[in-house]
Formats: structure tokens, C-alpha cells, sequence
């Protein structure tokens, strides 16, 4: 019988007799075992990872015309088994002569990336540099739109694209390699220096963009290296493939770059903001944003971008929500992100709102101001929790600012067309405790009453905990 608590469906919580002995497992679930080969090849993989010696001499033996996924199985389980450099250059160099298969570029990348490129031997080395330079670049997909509840500002969209770009990129051999030799070249001037005319050629053919946004790390590395070919890299990825600036490495590239040698980011930061992708446009107004903190040269950029669209009022928005640092008062940072909560965009305000995801309750008498500026702006309409549920959490200390808190939201709830049931709730809870627990303060008791008595008298949600307090 099976242990109590260990289920079929889940084999990784049970003994290991269900890990890896699929025959124990199909006589135990009493389900006859049928599917193709891709389905045997897993079976077959797994039993390769428990005896990869065995399973590797066997693969030898397979004959010319056995199916694919089953050598494939073998490989992708011996390179799980992280061969040490010398083992895996051995294997290498043998599957190019007499393999009864000759493995394609997935699967020869398979058997190097599992050593997460570490001390990579002279023939894995070759392999890499051979698809990164003449591999496979697949096929073009169109970009998959996702429909949204609410209205997504251009920069975060910018960012969903290069980010997918970059993805894709990786997902085809010639990228992957690209990408594996950017990590090598990141740790080693002299893998930099043998490998950078790979990027050269790609972008020199002018490939895919996302071919191009697969280069990203190998940029990282000359931003690290040799700023100069950043900037020209960066420059032509400009020109053929924009929207690849907006992944994680091309938006690193940029940032970098611009605080090593401004003179060299500059010009791509200022093109793109005043560029005809609307995209594109608002990811350099939050990239500029970020290096304003830092850097003054870019204090009439921020200017303008404050006084500017709103796409680019949402950018500086969320950079500000961003920057703050729960441990530090910033009275010119709250001040701006206050402002944000009043602008006349539901976009601008929503992103400044964001701010109270990085501030807990903890770091609510030192941001004080923001609560009480939220409260009193257009942002706060009386429809929305927010950070309504951190009160929940705040110190007994806090009482005092958490009261006046409750008191300001309870004022727009009241009038509130919607929601008012789901916010009112999350009032009467820290209402309520605030009022148990000062049974000696007799103003902050008051004060609590009155809020009570607007509450009741406006029917918000959530006066059960009235009635729990007063059992």
C-alpha cells in the first residue's frame, strides 16, 4: 500500500522509489503505459540521469535509423550529469565522427550551457563561436498582443517587447550562442577581444532584431571593455532594431554607458526621446529620468519631460515611486511624487501610486506626507484600496497618524459612487483596534467614535467588526 500522504500526481514529495522507477509506478497506478516516442524518450531520459555512464554507452550503440528523441534523451541527460571540460571537449569532438546521430544546435548547446559556461574547453569553445557565427536564426513570429484590463503606459510597453525580443533571441541557436559567449566575454577581456566581430557580423548583415537583441549581454561586456564599440553597437541597434533597447540588457547598456561617458550616451538617449516611436519615446524619458538623480547635465531633459505628454509624465512617475528609499527622508522626492498624484492623467496617477508597494508599514511615520498627500489628492477616490490593508500591520505606535489616516479616507469613502463596501471593510478593522486598545485616551477614543458614526451612518461595508468589538 502507499505511504499515507504520497500521491501519484506529485512523485517529487514521495519515496524515491516513485522518482525514478517508472515500471513501479505504471503497476501502482494501475494504468497501462501508452504514447509515441517523445513520451518514451522522457521515460528513457530520466533513467539516463540516474546511470549517465550506462546510458551514454548505449547511445553508441543506437542504430542510424532509431528516432531522434531517443539520442537526444541520452544527450540532454549526460549533460545534466555537468560534465567537467575535458569530458564534455572528448564527447564533442567524438559525436562530430561517428555519432549514430549527429545532434543538432539545440542539443549541442544543451551539453554547454549546463556547465553555466564555466572553464569551457577549446572544442566546446569552437562549437559555441561556429553557431554563433553561421547557426540557425529560425522563424520570424509575429509579436503576441495581450488584451489589458486597464490602459498600459508606452514605456512598460516598450519594455514587454524587448523583453520578448530578447527572449526570442535567446530561443534560437545562433542568439544563444551570441548570448553565452557575452557572459564569457563579460568575465574575460581576451574572450571580448577574439569574439566581438561575431556582433560585428551581425549586425553588419543587418539580421533579425531579435538576433540583434540576442548581442545584448556581448554590449554589457564592451561597456565593460571597450565603451566605444558600445556606443556604435547601441547605435546601429538604434537604427535596425530599436524596440531591443527596451530589453534588460539594452536598457542596462544605456544606463551604464551614460554614467561612464555621457558624451557617447547622449546623443541615442536624446534621439530616442525626441524619435517617432511613441514606445520608444517614453522608455528614454524613463531612462533619462533615472540618470537625472544623478547626473545635473540632465536637468533641463527632466524639465522638460515633466512639463511634457503624458506618456512621459507616466515614465518620470514611476521612475520617482521607484526611487524611493523606505530607510531615507526625500522631502523634494515626496514633494514630486506628491505633485504626480494630482496630475490630470488617471495614467500619471496610477503609476505614482505604485510608490506604496515599495513602503510597508514600518516606514509609515517617515513617509507621513505621502499617505496624507495620496489622501488628499484627485488619486484617492474613495474606489481603490491601495495601501488601505498596510494599516492593518502598522505599529501601535503609529496610531495617532494611522487615526488621522482612517479619518481622511473615511471622508471621500463616504461620498464614494463605488467600492465602497470593499474599502469601508478595510477601515473598520484598524479602526477598531485603535479604539480596544486606547481605553485611556479618552480624544483618540472620541475621535474614533466619530469615524464610526460616519461610517454607520453612510452604510459602509464591513460594520460586522462593530459588532465583534462590542460582543
Amino acid at each position: 500500500p502507499r505511504k499515507a500522504g504520497c500521491r501519484l500526481t506529485a512523485p517529487v514529495n514521495c519515496p524515491s522509489t516513485f522518482g525514478t522507477d517508472w515500471s513501479q509506478r505504471r503497476r501502482l497506478s494501475g494504468i497501462d503505459f501508452v504514447g509515441d516516442a517523445g513520451d518514451l524518450s522522457r521515460v528513457l531520459h530520466e533513467e539516463a540521469k540516474a546511470d549517465p555512464e550506462r546510458f551514454l554507452a548505449l547511445f553508441w550503440q543506437l542504430p542510424r535509423d532509431a528516432s531522434p528523441v531517443f539520442a537526444r534523451a541520452i544527450l540532454q541527460a549526460i549533460a545534466e550529469s555537468h560534465l567537467d571540460a575535458a569530458t564534455l571537449d572528448a564527447l564533442l569532438a567524438r559525436l562530430e565522427t561517428n555519432a549514430p546521430w549527429q545532434p543538432d544546435e539545440h542539443t549541442l548547446l544543451w551539453l554547454i550551457t549546463q556547465r553555466d559556461c564555466k572553464d569551457v574547453g577549446s572544442k566546446a569553445l569552437s562549437t559555441l563561436t561556429e553557431i554563433a557565427e553561421k547557426g540557425d536564426i529560425g522563424k520570424e513570429h509575429e509579436t503576441q498582443k495581450k488584451d489589458k484590463d486597464k490602459p498600459e503606459p508606452l514605456f512598460r510597453v516598450a519594455m514587454n517587447l524587448g523583453h520578448e525580443l530578447a527572449w526570442r533571441g535567446r530561443e534560437m541557436p545562433r542568439g544563444k550562442a551570441i548570448d553565452l559567449l557575452g557572459r564569457l566575454a563579460w568575465h574575460d577581456k581576451a574572450q571580448f577581444d577574439q569574439h566581438r566581430a561575431l556582433v560585428d557580423r551581425a549586425f553588419a548583415e543587418q539580421g533579425p532584431d531579435r538576433l540583434l537583441a540576442a548581442s545584448g549581454l556581448f554590449i554589457q561586456a564592451a561597456i565593460k571593455h571597450h565603451l566605444s564599440d558600445a556606443s556604435a553597437w547601441l547605435g546601429q541597434m538604434l537604427e535596425l532594431a530599436p524596440l531591443a533597447l527596451a530589453s534588460d540588457s539594452g536598457r542596462s547598456a544605456l544606463l551604464h554607458l551614460d554614467q561612464l561617458d555621457q558624451n557617447l550616451a547622449r546623443p541615442l538617449l536624446v534621439s530616442m526621446l525626441n524619435g517617432e516611436n511613441a514606445s520608444l519615446s517614453a522608455l528614454a524619458a524613463a531612462l533619462i529620468f533615472v540618470r537625472s538623480f544623478d547626473d545635473s547635465r540632465w536637468a533641463s531633459e527632466r524639465e522638460r519631460i515633466l512639463n511634457g505628454n503624458e506618456e512621459w509624465r507616466a515614465a518620470a512617475a514611476h521612475v520617482a515611486a521607484n526611487h524611493i528609499d523606505r530607510d531615507v527622508h526625500d522631502a523634494q522626492l515626496n514633494a514630486l511624487i506628491i505633485s504626480f498624484f494630482n496630475d490630470e492623467s488617471d495614467l500619471v496617477r496610477n503609476a505614482a501610486a505604485d510608490v506604496f508597494r515599495n513602503l510597508d508599514a514600518s516606514a509609515m511615520a517617515l513617509h507621513a506626507e505621502l499617505y496624507r498627500g495620496y489622501l488628499n489628492s484627485r488619486s484617492f477616490d474613495g474606489e481603490r484600496t491601495y495601501f488601505m490593508h498596510r494599516l492593518d500591520d502598522a505599529p501601535a505606535a503609529f496610531d495617532p497618524l494611522v487615526l488621522e489616516l482612517i479619518e481622511l479616507a473615511a471622508a471621500k469613502v463616504s461620498v464614494a459612487k463605488s467600492g465602497r463596501g470593499t474599502i469601508g471593510y478595510r477601515l473598520w478593522e484598524p479602526l477598531m483596534r485603535i479604539y480596544t486598545s486606547n481605553e485611556g485616551n479618552a480624544e483618540i477614543r472620541k475621535r474614533c467614535l466619530d469615524v464610526i458614526d460616519q461610517l454607520v451612518t453612510n452604510d459602509i461595508g464591513g460594520s460586522d467588526k462593530l459588532q465583534e468589538a462590542t460582543r
